[in-house]
C-alpha cells in the first residue's frame, strides 16, 4: 500500500510539471500567468489532502469545495496530459515523416492550438461529467435457477454496489438512486460493498435514507476494501443503521432452494483478519439442490470455487468511472464490467456501481442499480 501510494503521489507530480511545461510552451511570455499557473497546481495538491482532514473536523461545506475542486482537477489532468502524450506522438510521426515528405511539417499540431483544444475538450467533459452521475440506469439480468421450487415467481434480487457515502454524495442524488431500488421491487436487496468513505452525520443521514427501503427476503451485505481502509469499527454498524446484515464469510438459505454466500473483502486478509483461502471454507463442497449466489466486493475468480457457485455479484472498477480509466484498468481486472460466463454452470456479473470515489464524476459509465431475476 506504501508503494502504491508513493508510486500514485509521484505520478501525480510528475503530471503537473508536465501540464506546466505545456502551458509554457503555449504561452512562452514571460507574465503573472506562469505565478498563477505554480500556485494553481500547489492549491490542488493541497485541496486533495484538506478535503478529508476538514470533513473530519466536521466542516462539510469546505470539505465539499475542496474535495469537488480537487478530484476534478485529477480528472482534468488525467484528460489533458492523455490528450497531449496523443498529441506529442504525432507531432513526433509528423517530424519523422517530414525526412521524406515535406508537406509533413504542415501537418504538426502548434502548441498554442494544442492547448486552446485541448481545454475545451476538457471543460466539454467536465460538464457531462457532473450530469452522468444523476442518471442512474436499471439493468436487468436474467438468471436461469432451476434449483427453485417449479412454477414459483421469480426472484427478484436487486444489487446495489459502491455508494461510497461522503461530503460529495448529496441527498438528491442518493434519492434517484433509491427511486431505482423501489422501481426494481427487489425481493431481496444486496450490496456487493464500499458503503461509506467518511463519518460524519451526515453520511449517518444518508444511511437513514436506505434504512426506509424494504425487501421481504431481506437486506444482505457484504465488505468492500473501503470498509476496511475506514475501520470496521465505524463500517459495520453504518451498514447495519442502513438496515442491512452483514454476511462476513457466512453462507445462509434465504428461501427455498436459494442459497446467499457473503465473503469479505480481500482487504481483510492483508491485514490479518481473515485467512487467504477463507472462501474456500465458505462455499458449498458443489452445487446441488440450491442456487448459490455469491456476494464478493471484487471481481476476482477463485479457480477451486467455480462449479460450487451459480452467480457471483461484485463492483469495485465502477466501470471505470471515467472515460477512459477503463482501459488500462483491464490490466489489473480480467473482469471490468456486465456478465461474464465463467464455464461450468457459474456466472459473474459486475455492477458500474451506484455511487462515485474521489471525483463526484462518471464519463462513460453511468451509474447503475441491477435487477436480478433468478428464473425457476
Amino acid at each position: 500500500m506504501v508503494v502504491f501510494l508513493l508510486a500514485t503521489v509521484a505520478g501525480f507530480a510528475a503530471s503537473q510539471v508536465y501540464i506546466y511545461w505545456k502551458l509554457r510552451r503555449a504561452v512562452p511570455a514571460r507574465g503573472p500567468w506562469r505565478a498563477l499557473a505554480i500556485c494553481w497546481l500547489l492549491a490542488m495538491a493541497a485541496a486533495f489532502f484538506c478535503s478529508r482532514t476538514f470533513e473530519s473536523a466536521g466542516w462539510r461545506r469546505a470539505a465539499t469545495v475542496a474535495g469537488l475542486v480537487s478530484h476534478w482537477w485529477v480528472a482534468a489532468t488525467m484528460w489533458f496530459v492523455a490528450m497531449c502524450l496523443a498529441a506529442d506522438a504525432w507531432n513526433l510521426a509528423m517530424r519523422l515523416l517530414a525526412r521524406p515528405w515535406r508537406g509533413a511539417a504542415g501537418l504538426r499540431i502548434p502548441p498554442r492550438a494544442l492547448a486552446a483544444a485541448v481545454g475545451a475538450i476538457v471543460v466539454s467533459l467536465s460538464v457531462w461529467g457532473f450530469i452522468e452521475p444523476w442518471a442512474v440506469q436499471l439493468e436487468t439480468l436474467t438468471v436461469h435457477a432451476p434449483q427453485l421450487p417449479p412454477g414459483s415467481a421469480p426472484i427478484r434480487v436487486v444489487q446495489v454496489s459502491d455508494l461510497h457515502l461522503n461530503a460529495l454524495m448529496g441527498r438528491g442524488r442518493l434519492t434517484r438512486i433509491i427511486a431505482r431500488i423501489r422501481e426494481a421491487r427487489p425481493d431481496l436487496l444486496v450490496f456487493t460493498g464500499d458503503f461509506a468513505d467518511q463519518s460524519s452525520e451526515h453520511v449517518d443521514a444518508l444511511a437513514a435514507m436506505l434504512a426506509d427501503v424494504h425487501a421481504p427476503l431481506g437486506k444482505l451485505a457484504v465488505t468492500g476494501n473501503h470498509e476496511f481502509y475506514r475501520g470496521l469499527g465505524r463500517s459495520l454498524p453504518t451498514l447495519q443503521a442502513a438496515g442491512f446484515r452483514v454476511l462476513r464469510n457466512q453462507c445462509i438459505r434465504v428461501a427455498r432452494g436459494l442459497l446467499v454466500a457473503g465473503v469479505d473483502d480481500y482487504a481483510a486478509a492483508r491485514v490479518g483478519l481473515i485467512e487467504a483461502d477463507e472462501e474456500d471454507r465458505v462455499l458449498p463442497a458443489r452445487r446441488g439442490a440450491d442456487f448459490v449466489l455469491l456476494l464478493k466486493h471484487r471481481p476476482y475468480i477463485e479457480e477451486r470455487s467455480i462449479r460450487r457457485f451459480d452467480l457471483q455479484l461484485s463492483g469495485h472498477i465502477h466501470g471505470g468511472q471515467v472515460f477512459p480509466a477503463r482501459w488500462p484498468l483491464m490490466l489489473f481486472s480480467k473482469y471490468t464490467v456486465g456478465r461474464h460466463d465463467l464455464g461450468h454452470g457459474s456466472t459473474l456479473y459486475v455492477s458500474r456501481g451506484a455511487g462515485t470515489f474521489g471525483v463526484p464524476m462518471r464519463v462513460l459509465s453511468p451509474p447503475e442499480v441491477t435487477l436480478i431475476l433468478l428464473q425457476p
